[in-house]
């Protein structure tokens, strides 16, 4: 069969895409349209340009966004006009990521069924910022209410989310969580000495949303034989990340170290004994998180301690594999760390095998495989 893939991000940096560009490559004629340049054995890609950042173009967006010149902003924002003469007439099917990319999909032609992968919850992504809502909130809420009905297939990354889009949209998407490739390791030692400190790491995207300033503020309620690793990415301006850098070199039990490419996280974090992220509910989508990085630990044979968002403690809970915070805060956190003795840790990494082995993108990606090629509307 035919298939477009559309998302308008670096496809090489976008996991869930990726997932399902290399699901369906083996064994069909798969086309792409994303930022930049992508290269994939038996791919066709239609490259796109990145979003115009320059004061005037932003000045523009925001004018169109005022103006609910809703069409114009999307065709001045996400330029895919250029590649329209490239592709092909009609294809089988079309799979379009998240809400931008959807007024384009629904522009094209698709012989059995369009596919739409929600991920997030759009219209509350990130309703903590006043401008995002004034501006952004009711443009991805026209999108939706104007194209989610072309939709044989919605996918969705959680529970909750889900709940939500049937609750407001009248669709309810499939849930294809963000889980990560299965992953074989041995590298699981019990705590069995009192000279072994106990490593704990978080990685990602330093985002001020994330609070991850609590993390270290954690430490402070921890004794020596704890030690914290830092591995983040500097998102847009690097002001928090340098200031989180300054709390983390004011403490002897805080350690920053660089980040390492997508596919290497697992190898590097399965030396680590415990997995910690505490994420406040700032937002809707925050509330209803379920991040990549709980699969990573999993995958990584981790010990897990987070905060009590709703998805990842379900997470948790089910497979026994480390401990709810009774809030987001530091001291509360730190209390869910020690709470853990070398035992408890050895047991939530053995309990990690069942987790692995039952949430992994492989049995993920023969689900959404079977929807999208064998279910209509």
């Amino acid at each position: 069969m035919k298939i477009l893939i559309i998302s308008f991000s670096l496809l090489e940096r976008d996991p869930r895409v990726f997932r399902q560009i290399r699901t369906l490559a083996n064994e069909h004629e798969i086309s792409t349209v994303g930022i930049g340049e992508f290269s994939y054995k038996n791919v066709k890609h239609h490259a796109i340009r990145k979003k115009p950042t320059t004061p005037f173009a932003l000045l523009k967006r925001a004018l169109l966004l005022m103006g609910r010149f809703y069409d114009s902003y999307h065709k001045f924002t996400y330029p895919f006009h250029e590649c329209l003469t490239e592709l092909d007439e009609e294809y089988d099917i079309i799979i379009a990521n998240d809400v931008e990319a959807f007024p384009f999909a629904a522009g094209l032609k698709a012989k059995k069924r369009f596919v739409f992968d929600l991920h997030e919850y759009a219209p509350r992504q990130f309703e903590n910022n006043l401008f995002w809502r004034i501006l952004v909130k009711p443009f991805n809420t026209y999108i939706l209410r104007t194209y989610l009905d072309r939709a044989d297939i919605l996918f969705t990354v959680g529970e909750g989310i889900a709940r939500e889009y049937l609750k407001v949209f009248g669709r309810e998407p499939y849930v294809l969580t963000n889980a990560r490739e299965y992953h074989e390791t041995d590298k699981r030692q019990a705590i069995t000495t009192e000279n072994k400190k106990i490593r704990l790491i978080h990685h990602g995207v330093a985002s001020p949303s994330r609070k991850l300033e609590q993390l270290i503020q954690m430490m402070d309620y921890l004794d020596d034989e704890y030690e914290l690793t830092l591995m983040l990415v500097p998102a847009g301006s690097r002001g928090y990340f340098d200031k989180l850098k300054s709390m983390a070199e004011k403490r002897s039990n805080v350690v920053m170290r660089p980040p390492v490419s997508m596919q290497d996280i697992v190898h590097v974090i399965e030396e680590y004994d415990i997995g910690v992220y505490s994420l406040p509910p700032l937002n809707f989508n925050q509330e209803y998180a379920l991040p990549n990085k709980i699969f990573e630990f999993i995958q990584a044979r981790l010990a897990v301690v987070i905060g009590p968002s709703e998805e990842m403690a379900d997470l948790v809970r089910k497979y026994k594999i480390g401990r709810v915070a009774n809030s987001f805060r530091a001291r509360d956190i730190a209390s869910a760390v020690r709470s853990l003795s070398g035992t408890d840790i050895a047991v939530c990494k053995n309990n990690c095998d069942k987790a692995a082995k039952e949430v992994n993108a492989e049995v993920n990606m023969e689900e959404f495989k079977r929807l999208v090629l064998q279910e209509g509307r």
